[in-house]
């Protein structure tokens, strides 16, 4: 459970950095860099004991670019498949960027089977405010357990 658990959380936390800039707009064929770095995460092991689906992590990280916290990021991942004698599952991640000019929302399932996530894309599904309308891709790499670089692609 645990190591299912960190990486619902690092996913997730990656997934929502990637979205994160101060100058950013919704405009075709932008892209920045951004790194997401885990302030709090819980573990939620619900009824049966043990990795099972509705299962779930939620999170709050920090967001940095060039060395400067930039916003948050808060979201969600839930086991919706396990097979636990393969170590195989799924996770649906749901995470919401709050910055200062709006907000993002990124989506994504994350497959996992037996080894450690080294990397996974994640859709941008909406935003608010200067991010009105935004769509495009987060590029994740997993560093560590608690950070992720993120390259994010606005279309």
């Amino acid at each position: 459970m645990r190591r299912v658990a960190v990486l619902s959380v690092l996913a997730a936390a990656s997934l929502v950095a990637g979205v994160l800039v101060t100058s950013a707009s919704a405009s075709a064929g932008e892209s920045f860099r951004v790194t997401a770095i885990t302030k709090q995460a819980k573990n939620i092991d619900v009824a049966p004991n043990g990795t099972n689906i509705g299962d779930y992590s939620v999170f709050s990280d920090n967001v940095h670019r060039n060395g400067r916290s930039v916003g948050e990021l808060n979201g969600v991942c839930t086991h919706t498949r396990i097979d636990p004698a393969a170590n195989q599952g799924s996770q649906q991640c749901i995470l919401t960027a709050t910055l200062p000019r709006g907000s993002l929302t990124l989506q994504d399932v994350i497959r996992f089977s037996g080894v450690q996530v080294k990397g996974v894309t994640a859709a941008v599904t909406g935003g608010t405010g200067h991010f009105a309308g935004a769509t495009g891709t987060a590029h994740i790499r997993f560093v560590s357990a608690t950070r992720s670089t993120i390259r994010f692609v606005l279309q």
